[in-house]
């Protein structure tokens, strides 16, 4: 099982929305203080968020919520689920 697409809101250095597309084998490269590192962190916080808590500061705008969104793809994705239950 990937990450095949994430969206970002109101994270860090990120106000509006960002969706980033992923292959199985992806690597981000940007410039600097372009976000690859806010890509991190949130794929971070949201795989273990105890580790990588969200704190005060992490938050673009104090009165809106942090958003992350996940699509996951595997080709047994039904049957690795169900072995979950």
């Amino acid at each position: 099982m990937y990450i095949s697409k994430l969206s970002i809101t109101n994270y860090r250095g990120v106000k509006e929305t960002r969706t980033i597309h992923l292959d199985q084998l992806s690597s981000i490269v940007g410039k600097n203080d372009a976000g690859k590192t806010i890509v991190l962190f949130a794929i971070a916080s949201f795989l273990d968020i105890k580790s990588f808590p969200i704190t005060y500061s992490d938050f673009n705008d104090i009165d809106q919520s942090i958003i992350f969104e996940f699509d996951f793809k595997a080709e047994n994705l039904e049957e690795l689920l169900m072995s979950k239950l």
